[in-house]
Order: structure tokens, then C-alpha cells, then sequence
């Protein structure tokens, strides 16, 4: 069973190389959560084995206890640390309000939730470079590998045939997250100078601004095409 369990790990890890080298897009560790049981029982196994082993005097069982224990603490450290830089029991203990602890904790997300919450409720958004849809108030497709845009440019090409693309999806509106398509132009090499242009262009010609207070995101309508 361990031997099915190591090859099935070490088979997950090639593909997990030859899918990095293959692309920047699957060097996530996200698309691999899959192999992470696999990898916390060898651990297991791993320490187990390690009870039983002892050299120049040293109780490698105990070492190992001991490192996972301090792993631990550290763990736990982090986790008390967030929670007291969130401080959730004041929303739980009615000392603050919800929308004034979302607004601490997410930053200007809630205010694009609010400019949707104003389109009609047929709506449905797709979101670029965000991969949270929660309290979405509408039908929202959220960007969950934030590789939308690069996968509208190969499969469908050019701004006119994206846009009728998402039309077909039944898309009205589209919520961009700048911040985060900024920080893909500057770091990932996926994209090249034609995919920016492009975008650019599909901006300009099928996307209206719709009020959103703000330079971190961007809520568009997606203009109907021209009869």
C-alpha cells in the first residue's frame, strides 16, 4: 500500500514538473490538491518509521516528535495573530457591523458586491483577474485560475470574437479586478504584448463603464453588437 502511495505521489510530482515547464499557468500548487493526502500519510509514514530509529545516542522518534511539535506552535501562533488583526468576535459579539468588518478585511471587493447588487437581477457577470465570488448578489462566473483572458486569446483570438463568445454565455456585465491584471502584465511571462493589445481593444470597443467608486475594480456592461 505504501508503494502504490509513494508511486502515485512521485507521479504527481513529475506531472507537476513537466506541467510547470510546460506552462506558467500550471506551476499552482492549487491544481495539484489531489496529491496533498497522498504526501501527509508518507509524512506519516515517514514518522513512524523514524520511532524506531536511534544513533549515537539520538532518539530520531523524539527529534522528530519535537520539530512537529514546534510546527505547530508556529502554526498556532500565526493563526492567533490573524485573528486578533481581524478581530471577528466584535462582528459575533454585535461590537461592530458586518459591512464596516468587510470593508476592514477586504478592502474595496464589498464596494464592487454594492455596484452589482444595482444591476438588474438577470445579470451575469464575469469576472476578470478575481477568483472570489462570494456575496456576489448576482450570477457571477469568478476568474477561479486567473488565466480567463489568456484562454478567451487562444481559443477564441480576437476582441469580436470574445465578445460574441460571452454573449453567447449569456454575459451582460464584467467585473475587472485592475489591481490583479496589472500584476499579470508586470510578472506573468503567459502573456505577451499582443494579448495587452488586445485587451485594450476589446475595452475600448465592447466595454461601458458602469459607476463604481474606485481605481481597484472596474464593472463594465457588455455592449449588445451593432445592428
Amino acid at each position: 500500500r505504501w508503494k502504490a502511495l509513494l508511486w502515485y505521489a512521485l507521479g504527481g510530482l513529475a506531472l507537476w514538473a513537466v506541467g510547470a515547464l510546460a506552462s506558467e499557468m500550471l506551476l499552482q500548487s492549487r491544481l495539484y490538491f489531489g496529491l496533498f493526502p497522498a504526501f501527509a500519510l508518507l509524512a506519516v509514514a515517514g514518522f513512524l518509521a523514524l520511532g524506531g530509529v536511534r544513533a549515537a545516542g539520538i532518539r530520531f522518534g523524539r527529534l522528530a516528535s519535537g520539530l512537529v511539535l514546534l510546527a505547530l506552535a508556529f502554526s498556532l501562533a500565526e493563526s492567533a495573530t490573524y485573528l486578533l488583526q481581524r478581530q471577528p468576535l466584535r462582528v459575533l459579539l454585535g461590537a461592530m457591523q458586518e459591512d464596516e468588518y468587510l470593508a476592514a478585511n477586504l478592502g474595496a471587493y464589498p464596494l464592487a458586491m454594492d455596484a452589482m447588487d444595482a444591476l438588474d437581477e438577470d445579470a451575469k457577470v464575469l469576472m476578470l483577474w478575481e477568483l472570489r465570488a462570494y456575496y456576489c448578489p448576482r450570477r457571477c462566473v469568478p476568474d477561479v485560475f486567473l488565466d480567463r483572458w489568456w484562454i478567451a486569446r487562444r481559443v477564441q483570438g480576437s476582441p469580436q470574437a470574445i465578445a460574441a463568445s460571452m454573449r453567447e454565455e449569456g454575459i451582460t456585465h464584467i467585473l475587472v479586478y485592475r489591481v490583479g491584471m496589472e500584476f499579470e502584465r508586470r510578472h506573468r511571462r503567459a502573456y505577451d504584448q499582443q494579448d495587452w493589445q488586445a485587451w485594450e481593444a476589446f475595452e475600448a470597443q465592447f466595454l461601458q463603464p458602469v459607476d463604481l467608486p474606485g481605481e481597484v475594480y472596474g464593472l463594465y456592461r457588455l455592449r449588445k453588437p451593432e445592428s
